[in-house]
């Protein structure tokens, strides 16, 4: 009956590849490469690094830097999934047959050409928001390639570059105040902390599909983390106690999310259960981010809460669409 039922599936597949799909399943297709659940994480990276770079001061000018970083943070995520799917095409043929480009859903030809127009407008719209910026979405889009290219097949270097490709994007945030931002030691301490924090969880995705637990790995998020906070909130300039209470208050939340799914993750064998986990430890930098943006002033506590109100909103899309 299962073997049926996966030949059932696999026709199915193959149909809406031929184009006797409906829209809908062609959208879905799409909606399955592009990871959704995890595209509500991407702005908030920029975002949060421009807040700690100008300490919450938003201007007219300022405010729409940020929205172009945070615009060009997305174009550059959603370019390096499909172009992920594209490099590890052969691969997913075999192991994989039901992803998007590898089921036939969606053509490669197609594929390359979203990828590449999505790269050109994710430097473009960096650009728009100055030429530090606009440096910063270079090198981004060089480590991913670099990451999709092999790096990722790497043991230490994998999981460091596909680390660092969220750093860069907080410090594509901090570039947009100007370049001066990038040698601030709070800006470089929340870099490096999303860097490590990112390249732990990616070591425990790198288990999903081996059909061993996790282990010990699952525990590598739960130490960065508080760890990580510690020290940044040592290096913040605290303008009054009430970013002080807030940021302590998510930041102490995001430690208890994190080891709530260590604990889940360490002995899950089935990809589905550590998929899931991996899921939640990427819907957690909402509120690391979080953390992070109410360092800032009065305007950094209402993008905070934003930010956390993205939560639920992550989870409940994460229901219908994996993460990893």
């Amino acid at each position: 009956m299962q073997k049926k039922n996966d030949e059932t599936e696999m026709t199915n597949t193959l149909a809406d590849g031929m184009g006797v799909g409906s829209g809908s399943s062609r959208l879905r297709a799409w909606m399955e490469l592009l990871r959704v659940p995890n595209l509500f994480t991407v702005p908030g990276d920029p975002i949060a690094g421009f807040l700690l770079a100008n300490a919450g001061w938003l201007g007219v000018l300022t405010l729409r830097r940020t929205l172009y970083v945070a615009i060009a943070s997305l174009f550059l995520y959603m370019a390096g999934l499909i172009t992920n799917d594209l490099w590890d095409l052969g691969e997913d043929r075999r192991e994989r047959p039901g992803r998007p480009i590898a089921s036939g859903r969606i053509r490669p030809q197609t594929a390359i050409t979203v990828a590449a127009v999505l790269f050109v407008l994710g430097i473009a719209s960096a650009a728009l928001a100055g030429f530090a910026p606009a440096v910063v979405a270079w090198t981004l889009m060089v480590v991913i390639l670099a990451y999709n290219a092999g790096a990722k097949r790497v043991a230490v270097l994998g999981p460091l570059t596909m680390g660092l490709c969220r750093g860069l994007s907080l410090l594509m945030g901090a570039a947009a105040f100007g370049p001066d931002a990038l040698l601030t030691p709070l800006v470089l301490v929340a870099a490096g902390g999303l860097t490590l924090y990112v390249a732990s969880v990616t070591l425990i995705a790198a288990k999903e599909t081996s059909g061993k637990a996790p282990g010990k790995r699952a525990w590598f998020p739960c130490w960065i983390v508080p760890l990580w906070l510690t020290v940044l909130g040592g290096v913040a300039p605290w303008s009054n106690s009430l970013t002080h209470f807030v940021s302590v208050v998510i930041a102490l939340a995001a430690a208890i999310w994190v080891w709530r799914w260590s604990m889940a993750t360490q002995r899950a064998t089935r990809p589905e259960a550590v998929s899931l986990g991996v899921g939640r430890f990427l819907q957690g930098l909402l509120l690391l981010q979080a953390s992070m943006a109410a360092m800032a002033m009065s305007i950094g506590i209402w993008v905070s809460l934003g930010l956390v109100l993205l939560v639920p909103v992550s989870m409940l899309v994460g229901r219908r669409f994996y993460a990893s």
